[in-house]
């Protein structure tokens, strides 16, 4: 099965065909018990209590994975974004699921669950289009209004000349 332009989506899919054979072979083997003529009603009843308990027992996994499916329809990052969330600041590297790896500046790398992951505030630094550089110059008391003017138009004149600067 070819997915255009998501090769991470793979890593859910599988998963899914999984649960799903189980689901269809379990259906076939119900249905095969009705036909031989048992009765099948405790049998339903007790896989429906089984599962309210699994279903309980995997809450945070569950978490886990539906998170990490949010990721992925909504790709708010994908492997290789710089990313800031919370206050850990790091480039994606993987993200699985169960968690998503952050390899910060320092090197060292991190497993944040994908159910938290989803639910907080993700700043994806790669996606920006531009950036403000916001700089305070501190000058002497003693400086005179012709010394300001020659470096207010020595700061235009170089920001003027940079390309990668923009105009507004």
């Amino acid at each position: 099965m070819a997915l255009a332009g998501a090769t991470e989506a793979t890593v859910i899919v599988r998963p899914i065909a999984a649960v799903s054979k189980m689901v269809a072979v379990a259906l076939l083997v119900v249905m095969g018990l009705d036909n031989a003529g048992y009765d099948v009603t405790t049998i339903i009843a007790g896989l429906g209590v089984s599962s309210i308990a699994v279903a309980l027992a995997a809450q945070k996994t569950l978490e886990n994975l539906i998170g990490a499916i949010t990721l992925y329809i909504a790709r708010p990052i994908k492997p290789g974004d710089f990313c800031r969330f919370d206050d850990k600041v790091g480039t994606v590297e993987e993200i699985g699921l169960r968690s998503t790896l952050l390899r910060t500046l320092d090197r060292t790398v991190i497993n944040i669950p994908n159910g938290t992951l989803s639910a907080g505030q993700i700043e994806n630094i790669s996606r920006r289009d531009a950036i403000r550089f916001y700089r305070w110059f501190a000058l002497r008391l003693s400086t005179t209004p012709d010394q300001l003017r020659y470096i207010l138009a020595s700061l235009r004149e170089l920001l003027y000349a940079h390309p990668s600067i923009l105009s507004d």
